[in-house]
């Protein structure tokens, strides 16, 4: 396995592989809020290019890794407004998808046919959650929840849209709820069979079909869980614990491979390119690492 790193930076909040698996495309910031977008040299971890996009809270990258969709709430005039912006990677521009007033995004995801869904909260009380998809209408799904929605996840597809929280994890289908889960999501993957992949409370957990009740996956890490992601399949899952150390699961087999020998300090998000044959990891220090995944 080859081990690489990058220049020291802000923090890295979501990668991608783009293109052929080249590259990796990087959202980082500073305090929770996505400031920039950067692209990172696969092999050897250079910087290749950086760009400020101000403060946002919420970004989702675009299926093909061309585009970002970046939400925040900025000052106009003596007001706030919620602003949904598509950022342009290659073309070098801006584009806004959606104004509207006094919402703090919580959660944004890209579905693979472009459409955008939002999570979000009043400032003004009573907070309550809301959840929608851009659109002529930016409909709404379904009545505000009282707890914040922390993750949003689109189907492979892009037919299916499930929203976690602390209060539980809801699934959309042409704009009806399909499935109600009672149990904590502040990440959520679909596979492409049709499995939703979920964790929350250093718990990792799945469901297979709709009326399911979600199982929890024995994870036996030497340290708590801190953060995890999954393969296109669902099959192959890189988890990180809180001592640094990462490792490759195989949800079918059974089987689990340490990916480093040593611990990766402050790993801050993970992904797999499409083939399932590499992982990188973003760092707190804006570090990029990239190791090829031994099965």
């Amino acid at each position: 396995m080859g081990r690489h790193r990058s220049h020291r930076r802000s923090s890295i909040t979501r990668l991608t592989f783009a293109g052929d698996g080249d590259t990796v495309l990087a959202l980082c910031g500073v305090a929770g809020y996505i400031t920039s977008i950067a692209e990172f040299e696969a092999r050897v971890g250079a910087e290749l290019w950086r760009r400020s996009v101000g403060s946002n809270e919420a970004g989702d990258f675009d299926s093909a890794g061309g585009a970002v969709v970046l939400g925040r709430l900025a000052m106009q005039g003596r007001g706030y407004w919620c602003e949904i912006r598509l950022v342009e990677l290659g073309e070098d521009r801006e584009r806004l998808l959606l104004q509207t007033d006094d919402f703090v995004i919580h959660g944004l995801a890209v579905s693979v046919d472009g459409r955008v869904a939002i999570a979000g909260a009043k400032v003004a009380p009573p907070r309550q959650t809301f959840v929608w998809e851009l659109g002529p209408d930016n409909e709404g799904l379904g009545p505000p929840r009282a707890a914040d929605v922390l993750c949003l996840a689109y189907s492979q597809g892009g037919e299916r849209l499930a929203a976690g929280g602390q209060d539980g994890v809801h699934v959309w289908e042409s704009g009806r709820c399909i499935a109600r889960h009672p149990i904590p999501a502040t990440h959520m993957v679909w596979c492409r069979d049709g499995t939703l992949l979920g964790g929350g409370d250093g718990k990792l957990w799945y469901v297979e079909t709709d009326a399911a009740t979600p199982r929890l996956l024995d994870l036996a890490l030497p340290s708590p869980l801190a953060l995890w992601t999954a393969d296109a399949t669902g099959r192959l899952l890189a988890v990180a614990a809180r001592d640094g150390s990462i490792f490759v699961l195989d949800r079918a087999g059974g089987s689990k491979t340490r990916v480093a020998q040593r611990a990766v300090p402050g790993v801050s998000c993970l992904a797999f390119d499409d083939a399932g044959t590499r992982i990188a990891a973003g760092t707190d220090a804006g570090g990029v690492v990239v190791w090829d995944v031994v099965r």
